[in-house]
């Protein structure tokens, strides 16, 4: 069964044409079997043009590892243009399987798989991504290729890789940088100043059930924001 499973979320990844990573969260692939996860994300752009200043994006999301290699996750999204209210705009499925026993070989690799669904209007979305983990010393580094398409006819695929690197300082405190480029198309790849490149500090650690992930992340490209902050805050909880 669970190889059936794994095989249909590599079909995924490697089927979807490939995309960004607007969530602005880094997946490891190491799953905690039997983890009860509730999670919230906020994220807060800043930019000098007035229509782009202040969008706000939201998630909560509640999760489960049943399997001791596989996990599922399901999303509530929010968004906030400027000069607007709060909508509700997606709902998301998720699962990720690590491949293999972490440490078993030089690198730790997993999979990813989504589906969101726009109950307000607009294409559903599907997301797919390989995540990789190598620890060095007291660094640890997690790369994640991304794609994804929206359920248009019309739309084309789009990819991005999303990179961190932390020092394991302590539990309650691991001072990071991450990197996101969002290249677009795939089929019509754009100049390097269309694409959307951030990076920026963040800090991460663990106090007690809680973790925390905060960071600030600069645009470094024309077609991204200014800056971006980014807040994540989960509860985890071992049954």
């Amino acid at each position: 069964m669970k190889q059936a499973i794994a095989g249909v979320l590599l079909i995924l990844a490697l089927a979807l044409p490939e995309a960004s990573s607007a969530t602005r969260k880094i997946y490891s692939p190491i799953v905690e079997y039997r983890e009860l996860e509730f999670e919230l994300r906020a994220g807060y752009d800043s930019d000098r043009q007035r229509a782009r200043d202040g969008a706000q994006k939201y998630k909560v999301a509640a999760g489960y590892a049943p399997f001791e290699r596989m996990a599922f996750e399901a999303y509530g999204e929010f968004e906030k243009e400027p000069s607007a209210s709060t909508q509700f705009e997606a709902f998301e499925l998720e699962a990720r399987y690590q491949l293999f026993e972490q440490g078993h070989y030089w690198l730790d690799a997993g999979l990813y798989a989504a589906y969101a669904a726009r109950p307000r209007g607009g294409s559903d979305k599907i997301e797919a991504k390989l995540l990789l983990e190598k620890s060095v010393g007291s660094f640890r580094n997690i790369v994640n290729g991304i794609v994804e398409r929206e359920l248009d006819s019309n739309a084309d695929a789009e990819w991005g890789v999303a990179w961190s690197t932390r020092y394991r300082a302590g539990r309650r405190f691991e001072p990071g940088v991450e990197m996101y480029s969002d290249f677009g198309s795939l089929s019509n790849l754009p100049s390097y100043n269309d694409q959307a490149h951030y990076i920026g500090p963040v800090a991460y650690g663990r106090l007690g059930h809680w973790k925390y992930d905060v960071g600030y992340l600069f645009g470094i490209s024309d077609a991204a924001r200014d800056g971006r902050l980014k807040l994540i805050f989960e509860y985890e909880v071992p049954l």
